[in-house]
């Protein structure tokens, strides 16, 4: 059974739904201006660049028929301040819908997803503490969070850490319950090993072993087809591998 907060006093909701109204009016308009120059490349702008350098172009990438790994032909390429780092091919492909759209309008709804993510990870945690998620609640927290440094920071350069943050959380919160849902977000998580490589360890300690059935299928559909790909473009495995270990050694 969930907690009730109907004793909260009726101030202080709408105090909270003010508080992120406010927000999002205000991130709603730096996304905007921000996502109208993402083809601007300077070291000193906030902009979306996050977005730009680690999901648009890297995606392009594959569809001009290039590998995204090789960072002295992609930084000469296009329009990007770093690397393409060392991500799961699932990375990519998880990104292929934002890769259709013209830059500034795919900047502009990938920082309105990070948006709903955050919403969908608070909502999260007040279940699991069996607290009622209650609109007013979540808009309340929702503020707090964006408020505060690392989430500010994630959102104005538009970080996918917490997309990331969603998949490890849905991956420990359903593992028990619905192996299929849990399966599919390790096998996302895995697109960012920093994220994938820790989780994979922890679940391998739980006892349900159903969910690593759909990780793998699901791992092997995404990654198998593009490393292929690379390995095609770059001329060969040990090629594909130079690339690699080059991508791993570039400092910016």
């Amino acid at each position: 059974m969930l907690a009730d907060t109907g004793r909260i006093p009726s101030w202080l909701r709408t105090a909270a739904v003010v508080a992120a109204v406010v927000l999002f009016v205000g991130l709603v308009g730096y996304f905007l201006t921000a996502a109208g120059r993402s083809d601007t490349v300077e070291l000193d702008q906030w902009g979306l660049h996050d977005h730009r350098d680690a999901v648009y172009y890297p995606v392009q990438s594959v569809f001009d028929g290039h590998d995204p790994y090789d960072t002295a032909a992609h930084l000469d390429r296009y329009p990007v301040l770093q690397q393409f780092p060392a991500y799961t091919p699932a990375f990519l492909v998880m990104n292929v819908p934002f890769a259709l759209l013209p830059l500034s309008l795919s900047a502009f709804v990938y920082a309105m997803v990070l948006l709903v993510v955050i919403g969908a990870l608070i909502v999260l945690a007040l279940r699991e503490a069996r607290v009622a998620p209650q609109p007013w609640l979540v808009a309340g927290i929702a503020a707090l969070l964006v408020a505060s440094r690392p989430v500010s920071h994630n959102l104005l350069v538009a970080n996918n850490g917490l997309i990331f943050a969603l998949l490890t959380t849905v991956t420990v919160y359903w593992w028990q319950r619905r192996g299929h849902a849990a399966g599919t977000s390790l096998a996302l998580a895995g697109g960012k090993p920093q994220f994938g490589a820790p989780l994979a360890l922890l679940m391998a300690v739980r006892r349900n072993r159903r969910p690593w059935r759909r990780t793998i299928q699901l791992s092997l559909a995404l990654s198998v087809p593009l490393l292929t790909l690379f390995i095609w473009w770059d001329g060969g495995l040990a090629s594909f591998i130079d690339v690699i270990d080059a991508n791993l050694a570039y400092e910016i």
